[in-house]
């Protein structure tokens, strides 16, 4: 399984050096369609709702667990800000069952197995990796976690602590500062406009109650997705499953229903003041959900605006032609409720307006006329070559199952994937760019040195300042 990746780029190069042989020049070189399928894991659902996903995998005595809970910042309250990541963060460090948090600590260190626990803004994740031998072991940790976390309340307080001194240092870093304040122009009120941690209002009032009731809420069974690889028989795997958490029952999971976002596009330009020689910049707007039906044609579509660090329109107009960024990209960064498309770019400040309008245009661009035939099959081979890269580990292709999964996308999301990229058209680029990038209607935010600027942003129309300490 590990190996599968290193064997198939073996046969391409394999192959590259025979076809070469009767080349004159490099771009002479054809080579046969890829042609790799991930195996398919069982796929099983224990009586007490909790679905799991089995691929062992022999060649390393390791097993890797990996537990999806569909929770998140999403649905918490504002002025409660911070319970879901907090809930997470103090489930691995607070202790769990009759085990204090020391002796989690110790136990998992003395057998070199890994576990952690993180909540976002639309998901929560537990992850345990530990030797076969030691199996038992870490189970009976990583079920008391998820099952019976202590919140052990001198943990809390110092994980409050962390939180508070990390927001202060905060500003210290531009890039930090560009996120944060895009996410409040975009989202405003919404739970996707605030720190998923918290801030400095909400910190104080959350209490050990808080996340014993967020935990209550949402750990239950029939809200979890179970990844399991490594060097097991399914058979056996299954079993220890069902001992681990076969008592633990089902229940109702009442999701809070935040307002959904509606997709509009505003234009706004704003800079955050900051005396550096540097200016980081993000221009963007509302993007796209897990489960939008133009996914592969986006995919292609941005990868081509900026998504290839080398070969994208905005690394080689801005970087490569004009020498002008010390990093340029796009992406789109999608969520349960609508997501986010971003270009990003670092320059100096004598060079910030000229960037943004090189940026603008690079966007307006994708939306004018059809790509080329080049690179749009440069773009589909980059993403057919690399797929196997996504998948060289059987813990690697388990976790994206159940991610996919618990996105609400088809079970054959991932074994179609590259004919759905393979099947996408210079047509299809054309109408998504027209859709979903509004270069016109963006948000242009700025973090840097207004004064040596070559050139107002007023020119691009009034500019708001954000005043930050």
């Amino acid at each position: 399984m590990r190996n599968s990746a290193a064997l198939l780029l073996a046969v391409f190069i394999l192959t590259g050096a025979a076809a070469g042989a009767l080349a004159e020049h490099p771009s002479d070189l054809t080579f046969p369609p890829l042609d790799f399928t991930p195996p398919r894991p069982a796929r099983t659902v224990l009586d007490n709702g909790m679905v799991v996903y089995l691929l062992p995998d022999r060649e390393i005595p390791l097993v890797s667990i990996t537990a999806l809970i569909r929770a998140g910042e999403l649905y918490v309250e504002s002025k409660k800000a911070g319970q879901a990541s907090l809930t997470g963060h103090i489930m691995r460090t607070g202790g769990a069952g009759s085990m204090k948090p020391e002796e989690i600590d110790e136990k998992l260190e003395y057998v070199g197995a890994e576990l952690s626990v993180g909540i976002g803004y639309d998901s929560g994740t537990a992850s345990l990796s530990v030797l076969k031998k030691d199996l038992d072991l870490g189970m009976e940790i990583f079920s008391a976690i998820l099952m019976r976390p202590s919140f052990n309340r001198d943990r809390i307080d110092l994980r409050k602590r962390q939180i508070e001194e990390e927001i202060r240092r905060e500003n210290d870093v531009p890039y930090r500062i560009l996120a944060r304040e895009f996410r409040k122009i975009l989202y405003g009120n919404h739970p996707y406009g605030r720190r998923a941690t918290g801030n400095m209002e909400s910190l104080p009032g959350l209490s050990r109650e808080d996340l014993v009731r967020f935990h209550a809420g949402y750990f239950h069974p029939n809200n979890i997705i179970l990844a399991v690889s490594g060097d097991f028989r399914e058979d056996e795997m299954l079993g220890k499953l069902k001992n681990a958490f076969g008592a633990w029952k089902r229940a109702p999971v009442e999701f809070p229903d935040p307002s959904p976002l509606k997709r509009k596009y505003f234009r706004s330009i704003d800079l955050v003041p900051r005396e550096i020689n540097q200016s980081s910049i993000r221009i963007g707007h509302f993007g796209i959900t897990w489960r939008n039906p133009d996914y592969f044609p986006i995919t292609v579509m941005n990868f081509i605006l900026g998504g290839s660090n080398f070969t994208s329109r905005l690394t080689k107009l801005i970087r490569s032609d004009e020498g002008l960024a010390y990093y340029v990209g796009s992406a789109f960064i999608e969520r349960h409720d609508l997501g986010i498309f971003a270009a990003d770019c670092l320059t100096k400040s004598g060079s910030t307006s000229r960037v943004v309008s090189l940026m603008l245009r690079t966007i307006e661009g994708m939306r004018e006329k059809r790509v080329g035939r080049e690179e749009i099959s440069m773009a589909k081979d980059a993403y057919a070559n690399a797929f196997v890269f996504r998948f060289e580990t059987s813990e690697m292709i388990v976790n994206q199952l159940a991610e996919y999964e618990y996105r609400g996308l088809p079970r054959d999301f991932l074994y179609t994937y590259i004919d759905k990229i393979t099947a996408v058209t210079a047509g299809d680029i054309l109408r998504v760019a027209g859709e979903y990038l509004h270069p016109e209607k963006a948000i242009v935010l700025v973090v840097g040195n207004e004064t040596a600027f070559d050139e107002p942003l007023a020119a691009l129309g009034p500019v708001n300042v954000i005043e930050i300490e």
